[in-house]
């Protein structure tokens, strides 16, 4: 693996398979966790095989796709100015695997100083959240510190040390006179001190309330960036070191603490992992914890459903899940016929079907109906049938890649993810693309073109559909626009066709 590539593993997030990207331990990449927040954010599912490796360049592309695409969201929103803002970010945005430099501020978990990295995090609609958050109550301290930055406040304290060193070898009044300010020297110094790390117990305390549950963030901490996920009221951060999943193959998120003694390992179920630190303490408290939460007075369920709910969670807790639920003994379903005794010639079909609808089910029985004979059966000629054009563009659509050997996702997956951006519904497609994927599917279009356009356009739609976009949008503005097409009779001359959808 070279320097610039970057190893993918397969988790179970919110039950669903996903992609994340694994670190180096000597990293501090925000490349990683902006691309692991938006892989966890995503809709869709990968079930397909990944490639072990990502070259870093295809992170990086995908995100300057969908950060055009946003710039021009504003742009277009009539804030102009912000077009000027295009090239600096995506500058920064293609070095962020040499490192991010950002400045939390001591007001809210989610205020930092102003810059462009911060704007960059905003206009990728990732949220950016730290927990270097003095404590309120303690109002000495936060009347020293308020709203300052991290940055701010190291630059001030040697120009207290200094003016506390000269109190030191000054005369008693004026050592009188400097005292309110070696005391807030001595604060500030302490609470640097105490918060290296970025994150404080009160700061925690404002993570717990602020953070939206089961939503992806990423957080500033240690100088770093991790994802963070909010899970039942707990706080965790993903786990994506590649030493560390080396020895703790099963560890998927770290519980947040301040103390790292406090801190442990779960998997992708939550439930906390085997042979590891603090497991016999930490783990096992915080496991029982969450038991005995279920079973407090005045918490008891009043509905089935609610109780099996609480039931399904202590199984969770507990390391016991149970994969699937077993059918109530007093229902007996009869099961369908095998397909071989569906699938009769139509006349004894015809007979078959009879027979079946004179028998009754049991009373006691919830019986599922069978599928119908024609569509576990169709007809040889049916059977037989081949793909259309338009089906074959489908499965162009939904499977194609550049050609990138590590690129994660099919090439029109991207295209989307900037539409939702965007609010477009007009498809680019090069037809060199078609050719690369599929020579007989290119051969077929260019032929039949004027006949398919809008069958094609159908396509277009039902992969707009299956993407996540909005139906009824897709239906109504959905474009297609092949690009370098061909005309059958002049072969010569490219030409570029487009189709819309009839209003």
């Amino acid at each position: 693996m070279s320097q610039s590539e970057y190893k993918l593993g397969r988790v179970e997030f919110d039950g669903e398979p996903k992609l994340i990207v694994h670190h180096r331990s000597a990293e501090s990449s925000a490349l990683v966790a902006i691309a692991n927040c938006t892989f966890l954010g995503s809709k869709g599912t990968d079930r397909g095989d990944p490639p072990p490796y990502v070259e870093e360049q295809i992170l990086t592309k995908g995100m300057v796709g969908s950060l055009v695409a946003n710039i021009k969201q504003v742009v277009d929103s009539g804030r102009p100015a912000m077009k000027e803002k295009e090239e600096p970010l995506i500058s920064i945005l293609e070095s962020l695997a040499a490192g991010l430099h950002v400045d939390p501020v001591n007001k809210s978990c989610n205020t930092f100083s102003l810059a462009d990295e911060i704007l960059l995090f905003k206009l990728l609609k990732i949220p950016l959240v730290h927990g270097w958050l003095s404590d309120p109550e303690d109002i000495l301290l936060y009347n020293d510190i308020k709203e300052k930055s991290y940055d701010k406040l190291v630059n001030l304290l040697p120009k207290l040390q200094s003016v506390a060193d000269e109190a030191l070898n000054a005369s008693e009044a004026s050592r009188a006179a400097a005292q309110p300010v070696v005391a807030r020297y001595a604060r500030i110094k302490d609470f640097l001190d105490a918060s290296k790390t970025h994150l404080t117990t009160y700061g925690l305390a404002v993570l717990h309330k602020s953070l939206e549950e089961r939503k992806p963030a990423v957080l500033y901490i240690e100088n770093k960036f991790r994802v963070v996920y909010k899970y039942n009221g707990d706080l965790f951060t993903l786990e994506t070191d590649e030493d560390l999943l080396q020895s703790h193959p099963d560890a998927m998120w770290k519980k947040l603490t301040v103390l790292e003694e406090e801190s442990f390992y779960v998997t992708s179920r939550f439930s906390p992992t085997k042979e590891q630190p603090n497991m016999e303490k930490q783990a096992k408290e915080w496991r029982e914890k969450k038991l005995s939460a279920l079973d407090e007075p005045g918490d008891k369920p009043s509905t089935k459903p609610a109780r099996k709910k609480k039931s399904r969670l202590r199984r969770n807790l507990g390391n016991k899940i149970e994969e699937k639920e077993e059918a109530p003994k007093s229902a007996t379903a009869e099961p369908c016929p095998p397909i071989s005794n569906v699938c009769l010639p139509e006349k004894e079909a015809s007979k078959a079907a009879t027979a079946v609808e004179k028998e009754e089910a049991p009373k006691s029985a919830t019986v599922e109906p069978c599928p119908p004979i024609s569509d576990v059966c169709p007809s040889e000629k049916e059977a037989f049938k081949s793909p259309t054009i338009a089906e074959n563009f489908l499965k162009f659509l939904t499977e194609f890649r550049d050609g990138s050997s590590c690129r994660m996702i099919p090439y029109f997956e991207g295209v989307v993810e900037g539409m939702r951006y965007t609010g477009s519904f007009k498809l680019h497609v090069p037809y060199a693309f078609i050719q690369k994927h599929d020579g007989n599917l290119a051969i077929d279009i260019q032929d039949e073109y004027p006949r398919i356009c809008n069958e094609l356009l159908q396509s277009v739609v039902t992969y707009f559909c299956n993407r996540g976009l909005d139906k009824k949008s897709a239906t109504e503005h959905a474009e297609l626009e092949i690009l370098n097409l061909r005309e059958p009779e002049q072969r010569g001359n490219q030409l570029t066709y487009a189709v819309h959808t009839q209003q």
